[in-house]
């Protein structure tokens, strides 16, 4: 039985599940982003960021392969994808000089403040 695609990202999912673009995400006007799953991500993120660096012509090439036409590995392109609102975040993302490797710092730092702040909660309340 195949499993539904993960809905809206309403709940406070792990800290390293999800890039720090989508919280920002709201403040820009976009909501209600679908975050896709991490072997769709990996394929969002590297098609996102190679349309930043070479333009939509590059996206164009993608659309009008066989790959593309045919859908699955770059469905996510179709504007009637789930996920395509964060393809579109994720190349703004990049434009705008993000990097997968600063994400992936603030991120790891998020979770240890979150940490810390956990631990001083249960040495408080242990008081």
């Amino acid at each position: 039985m195949a499993t539904a695609p993960p809905l809206v990202a309403a709940a406070a999912p792990a800290a390293a599940d999800v890039p720090l673009s989508v919280p920002n995400l709201s403040s820009s006007g976009v909501s209600g982003t679908i975050i896709p799953p991490p072997e769709i991500r990996a394929v969002v993120h590297k098609t996102a960021l190679f349309v930043s660096k070479n333009g939509r012509a590059f996206e164009a090439k993608i659309l009008a392969s066989a790959q593309g036409q045919s859908g699955g590995k770059f469905a996510f392109m179709d504007p009637s994808s789930p996920f395509y609102g964060y393809y579109e975040a994720r190349i703004r993302f990049y434009e705008e000089g993000g990097t997968d490797e600063a994400e992936a710092e603030e991120r790891r730092r998020t979770a240890e403040a979150e940490a810390a702040a956990t631990a001083a909660e249960r040495a408080r309340v242990e008081r």
